[in-house]
């Protein structure tokens, strides 16, 4: 990508910045809106809209070597990016119970490696088997686009979900109003143990140990 589009490492590294950085507040507002207005199915299939359409932004930047567009790609994607975890748990825990719930926690952190993996190992096979006579940002800008089936995927199945969880709430007859009193204020906040900002404190320095590492391997 570096050569390319003829960037430097810093501005390579910019756009997981432009990702990262709406999501030290967007992650918990999607969680708010979640639990206040949209609901889980909704807010799914929007975090996951905002995914494809950062996403088809991040690509077309690419194909036409603007940086600034390939930023606001990635800062479009990042809306729903880390927003969409919240969903994904939010769904858990509306799905399974108990011990279930631990296991169903693991196994999407599985799939998310997974996913992962499977990017960093097919993406560059993608870019090298397009014709040798696209070439520079046309490239890159082209194994972006490609990547964007993936959004789409993700997309149509945020929608199929959705429909299965009218039919759950259905079944079991979920239709009782939220009792007031369970709703999150923002203040809140202050009554979190101490336990719990000791949680947010190893993962912190777990993504600033593993996550720079990635994508500066990457250059």
């Amino acid at each position: 990508m570096k050569d390319d589009l003829k960037i430097s490492s810093s501005t390579f590294t910019s756009f997981y910045s432009w990702y990262s950085w709406p999501n030290v507040v967007l992650a918990a507002v999607g969680g708010i809106l979640i639990d206040k207005w949209l609901g889980v199915a909704r807010g799914a299939t929007l975090f996951c809209g905002f995914i494809l359409v950062g996403q088809v932004i991040f690509g077309i930047g690419g194909y036409c070597r603007l940086i600034w567009l390939m930023n606001a790609g990635r800062f479009i994607f990042g809306i729903g990016g880390e927003s969409l975890s919240s969903a994904q748990n939010a769904y858990a825990v509306s799905w399974f119970f108990g011990k279930q719930l631990n296991f169903v926690f693991g196994l999407q952190l599985s799939f998310a490696r997974v996913g992962s993996l499977v990017n960093m190992n097919t993406i560059h096979r993608i870019y090298d088997s397009l014709d040798k006579d696209v070439t520079g940002p046309h490239r890159i800008g082209t194994t972006l686009l490609i990547a964007v089936s993936t959004c789409l995927i993700s997309l149509l199945c945020a929608i199929i979900l959705w429909s299965l969880d009218i039919r759950r709430r259905k079944v079991i007859q979920e239709d009782n109003p939220p009792d007031p009193s369970d709703e999150f204020h923002i203040r809140d906040i202050r009554h979190f143990s101490a336990s719990l900002y000791s949680v947010f404190i190893i993962c912190v320095f777990y993504y600033v140990a593993i996550f720079p590492f990635i994508a500066a391997a990457q250059l």
